[in-house]
This record gives structure tokens, sequence and C-alpha cells, in this order.
């Protein structure tokens, strides 16, 4: 019996043009919509948040079409059913915005277009919120993942000498509002949003 070497190539996405030409000639098993029931209760779970929030997008549209929007844009992408979710609860949003960004995001493909809606919102506020999501992301995209207090620190430098008064209180609050869900804020620490 002849000693094949077998090799098995593992894709989130399959959206990458150069490997579906290039790896088409190889046998494909492709799974679609095994999560898409999570991510809809993900969502679900999410709604009253929304809810609490004044969102009514329309009268037109109830929770199930809420979900069922959301959950077929996502496509299999928890971390963009988040991101969105993150960003539609955020406080920095009027009932406006928050309606209109949730008409803009069922139009949104991939993460990059909802990436950049939500930098998009971050340039639209006033200049110390805006420096102020610089200066954090900043951090964050130095060091990986920050703790709370590591994080008032590195924010507080430039006031030399660095006195209590300098320290940002409320920052779990205040990053989440500024950031717009581009910033996932536990209660110990600062990191980027990841897919789990």
């Amino acid at each position: 019996m002849a000693n094949e070497d077998s090799r098995i190539l593992l894709l989130s996405r399959d959206s990458n043009e150069w490997l579906r030409i290039h790896l088409n000639q190889h046998p494909w098993v492709r799974l679609e919509g095994v999560n898409n029931g999570d991510i809809e209760t993900f969502i679900a779970s999410r709604i009253g948040g929304l809810r609490n929030r004044g969102f009514e997008p329309s009268f037109l549209i109830d929770d199930q079409q809420i979900i069922e929007h959301l959950s077929n844009r996502a496509a299999g992408m928890f971390l963009w059913a988040r991101l969105v979710l993150d960003h539609l609860t955020s406080r920095s949003l009027s009932q406006a915005e928050r309606t209109k960004l949730f008409w803009e995001a069922i139009h949104l493909e991939g993460l990059d277009a909802l990436y950049s809606r939500i930098v998009e919102h971050i340039l639209q506020q006033r200049k110390p919120e805006r420096e102020f999501a610089r200066r954090i992301v900043m951090w964050i995209l130095n060091c990986g993942q920050l703790r709370v207090d590591e994080l008032k620190i590195g924010l507080a430098q430039g006031n030399t000498p660095l006195e209590p008064h300098h320290i940002v209180d409320d920052l779990v609050d205040i990053a989440t509002v500024t950031c717009g869900g581009l910033v996932e804020t536990t209660s110990c620490s600062y990191t980027f949003p990841q897919a789990n």
C-alpha cells in the first residue's frame, strides 16, 4: 500500500479568491449555516439592551425581524454580530443615529465595512472624544491587552508629574462609549474584540 501524504486546510471563510482558484481542484467540505441558530440566540439575548436604549427602527419591524436581519448579515460571524450589537447599544448614539446604524448595518458586508463604520462614528465625535479614543486604541495596539489600572496610567502619560487628578475615573464606561464597541472592555482589562 502506498503511503500518501494528506493535508487538510481549515478555513473560517472561503471568501479569498486566490484560495478558491488554486484549491478548486481539491475536494472541499463546506459547512454553512451551522452556527446561525447560535448567532440568532445571541442576538435575541441582546435585543432587550437595544430596546432599553429606546431602539425602535420602525413600527413595521418586530424583534424577530431584527434578529433575522442581523443574523443574515452576520453570515456566520459571531464577531460581526457582537460588534454591531455593541455599537448599536453604545450610549454615544442618539436614537436617530442608532436607527440609521441599524439600517446601514444590514447592508454592511463583512468586518472591514463594519470596522470602517465604527471608525467613521468615532471621527464624527468632538475633538476631545476623538483624541481620547485614539489614545486608547494606540495603547491597546502597542500593548495588546491592558488591565484597567495600566490603561489609566498610560492615558495619564504626558501629564507630568503624574498625579492622582490626571487619572481618568470611570474609564470602563468612558472607553466603551468613546470607542463605540471597537474596544472590548471587561471588568479588569481592555483589548480588541476577538472571535471566540
